[in-house]
């Protein structure tokens, strides 16, 4: 009989003959080969997306083209995954789409939540995970769905980590003008773990500028819809900042059954975004009646502080486990503003108006959450509760530049605070049985919220309760085929700045404001899904919406002056079909095509009309090509058709084209890359029609979108690996 092992040398047994009794024979020990081997490094590459059939993945640093940006940037790169002209992120064509940072909510919303995705370098997102129906022990708020972004972590033995630095130069040219613009994205991100304890944190840098300008062209109507006037207005407007994160954090393994975490998080930022505007408004037989330029230079403020604590107890080994969470987050905003207008009569200024805007506006929040997971033969029961209060507090204080000297507007002067609590338990199952597998989960949550507002002493008191269910099931037709079919409630709840009914003055003629009647909107959900060799990807999905939030714009009266404000409509229908399909032409060329099809009909918008019916047409295109030994290109194409939101249609564009080269350096643990965003500028123009409340408006801007960006990126210790991944109690709250 021959034995023989890696590593050891072979051993024979001495010879014997098998007859019916059994053969004893001695024991044979194998002795260490003397022949080593050389050292064998295996490289696996991670794709740029992987399916699953509860989740989109998308691998960050797979992709060369994401080299050098930043969150937001990556968000509107992904498949189904909409920013608008505002920044507000939708995913496939629906609004009210919840972003947790490493399972944290974020707790902001609007431009707050887009400053801090433009303040994360891609450089230090490991994934992003896009859960289009999640499961009850997430929290119903998103009716469109979570994004989760999970930062680069690790978990071994010693110093790991990696050093990004980036240069990026912008060219925006318009009407025979060119101007030049500049960034940068640096960032070091490190761990370093030694028997019980594992050290980790971040820290970067970032400055960005650009340019854009857009047209405004606006007709008026009276109430029985007969043409009052028209307006048209141009601006032109730049944009500037830095923004500094930071992060500490440290896990301790108390022993093997017992491990606490700490996190600390902090980001800082400041920026300025001056704008010139000429206006022309005329009257129905297109007199003129008005001629003014306006500019405001405006500067910002941006300061975020997280802290977490974490517990985890394993009860058993077979995976039963306990863990508590508590968060705290604070943020804080301050804005200065000057709005400058001057009127003219005949090419001559008649008069001159300035008005001031000091504002602050701060958040505190405090959330706890328990979770519990015991598994049972061929599945898993969880449970959790969660509580959390959110207390935001905005001063606003307007003043006017009146016989030379500033008097403050009383008219205007606001003082606002909003009190929101939120109650939260769940349970879940998840389970296997042959080739089906089942998950269901009820979530309960009760919400208490209390605002008030000194200016027109407003205040409001809120109350209720709803149950969110979720079940899916999913069934293998065989080792190549399946299906699945999931149903759930979900809710979007309004935020602050949408109920509270402060205003807020752009320039002269446009002003914006909340609704204190907004209602929270409640959302069906039915997927459908099939898979093929776990590689082809379709999906489709129904949702019905009640009470959809969205802005709306309307003539004041009959002054031909713009306001913006939230309101519910009645009803919305969305259809999807997602379609994803990889396709490998050669060895060295593969493209991976990603396919949404979707349309959004809305009822009732204005006196029980109902919007235009159109199916928008998403394509994802991403083309990769080995060139040689280390060096790879890709090849980024984004494409949308005309689209139609709540009171107006999009024109189609291209969201993106960009090519990007990386080349790998220093023993491979080292990127060089080189990213050519929009060479030919087929990105940079946006165009909109909008049906409005007595008043309708054409729309044209231009965005700085063709850049050119180096990024240098290395990677020392022990890399491609994962700290301790937990869940804290402050997940949902900081969208709102």
């Amino acid at each position: 009989m021959t034995i023989s092992s890696v590593g050891y040398d072979t051993a024979n047994s001495p010879v014997f003959i098998l007859e019916k009794e059994a053969v004893e024979i001695p024991r044979i020990t194998l002795l260490h080969s003397k022949k080593v081997l050389d050292n064998v490094t295996v490289t696996v590459s991670r794709p740029f997306i992987e399916m699953h059939l509860d989740k989109m993945v998308i691998n960050v640093e797979a992709s060369p083209s994401n080299a050098g940006a930043n969150v937001l940037e990556v968000l509107a790169r992904s498949p189904a995954v909409s920013v608008d002209l505002d920044e507000n992120i939708s995913l496939n064509g629906r609004t009210g789409v919840m972003i947790l940072i490493d399972g944290k909510k974020t707790y902001l919303s609007g431009k707050d939540l887009s400053t801090l995705l433009k303040s994360m370098p891609a450089a230090e997102i490991d994934q992003i995970e896009i859960m289009t129906n999640p499961s009850s022990k997430y929290e119903a708020e998103g009716a469109a769905g979570i994004i989760n972004i999970k930062t680069k972590k690790s978990k071994k033995d010693g110093w790991n980590g990696n050093v990004s630095m980036n240069g990026l130069l912008g060219v925006f040219s318009i009407n025979d003008n060119t101007d030049i613009s500049y960034g940068t994205q640096n960032s070091f991100n490190f761990n370093y773990k030694k028997g019980k304890v594992n050290l980790f944190g971040s820290a970067g840098f970032g400055h960005y500028s650009g340019q854009d300008t857009a047209t405004y062209d606006k007709t008026y109507y009276t109430p029985a819809y007969i043409i009052n006037g028209y307006s048209y207005f141009d601006f032109n407007g730049t944009y500037r900042g830095n923004y500094i994160p930071l992060s500490l954090g440290l896990d301790y393994y108390i022993n093997k059954k017992n491990t606490a975490s700490i996190a600390l998080n902090y980001t800082t930022g400041s920026g300025t975004q001056p704008r010139d505007r000429t206006t022309d408004l005329w009257d129905a037989n297109h007199q003129l009646l008005a001629h003014y330029k306006s500019s405001t230079k405006p500067t910002y403020g941006f300061n975020r502080s997280a802290f977490n604590l974490n517990w985890k107890h394993s009860i058993d080994t077979l995976g039963q486990e306990l863990s508590f969470d508590a968060d705290y987050v604070y943020n804080e905003n301050p804005f200065k503003d000057t709005l400058q207008t001057d009127y003219y009569n005949n090419q001559a200024i008649r008069y001159t108006s300035f008005l001031s805007n000091n504002s602050n506006n701060y958040t505190n929040i405090l959330a706890f959450q328990t979770d519990y997971t015991k598994p049972f033969g061929g599945g898993t029961f969880e449970a959790g509760m969660k509580f959390s209060s959110v207390q935001t507090v905005l001063n606003n204080l307007y003043s006017r530049y009146l016989n030379y000297d500033w008097t403050q507007d009383s008219s205007l002067l606001n003082h606002s605070t909003y009190f929101e609590n939120i109650n939260a338990a769940y349970v879940n199952i998840n389970k296997q049985i042959k080739k089906w597998a089942f998950r269901g989960g009820l979530r309960v949550e009760n919400m208490n919220m209390h605002a008030e507002q000194s200016l027109g002493t407003y205040k409001i008191n809120r109350t209720n309760t709803g149950l969110f269910p979720s079940l899916s099931a999913g069934y293998d037709l065989d080792k190549n085929n399946s299906l699945h079919i999931s149903v759930s409630r979900r809710i979007n709840r309004y935020s602050f700045y949408s109920i509270m009914p402060y205003v807020q003055i752009s320039d002269s003629v446009d002003i914006w404001h909340g609704n204190p009647d907004l209602k929270p909107e409640h959302n069906n959900i039915i997927e459908l899904g099939y898979a093929l060799k776990n590689k082809y990807f379709l999906t489709f999905s129904y949702t019905v919406t009640h009470d959809a939030i969205r802005y709306i714009a309307a003539q004041v009266g009959e002054q031909k002056i713009t306001e913006f404000y939230p309101a519910n409509i009645d009803k919305l229908d969305n259809l999807n079909l997602n379609i994803t399909i990889p396709v490998k032409i050669a060895k060295w060329w593969e493209i991976n095509l990603f396919t949404n099809v979707y349309s959004n009909k809305f009822y009732n918008l204005n006196n029980g009309a109902v919007s235009k019916f159109y199916f928008t047409l998403n394509e994802n295109m991403v083309q990769t090509f080995k060139v040689g030994k280390g060096l790879k290109a890709e090849l980024n194409l984004n494409y949308t058709t005309r689209s139609v939101d709540q009171l107006g249609e999009t024109f189609p564009r291209f969201y993106n084209f960009s090519i990007a080269f990386q080349k790998q350096i220093l023993k491979e643990k080292g990127n060089l890359t080189l990213n050519i965003s929009d060479p030919f500028q087929l990105c940079y123009k946006s165009r909109f029609n909008g049906t409005f409340l007595r008043m309708n408006e054409r729309d044209v801007n231009h965005f700085n979108t063709r850049t050119i960006g180096l990024t240098f990126t290395y990677r020392f210790g022990k890399v491609n690996n994962e700290r301790r991944q937990h869940v804290v109690a402050s997940q949902e709250e900081q969208n709102r």
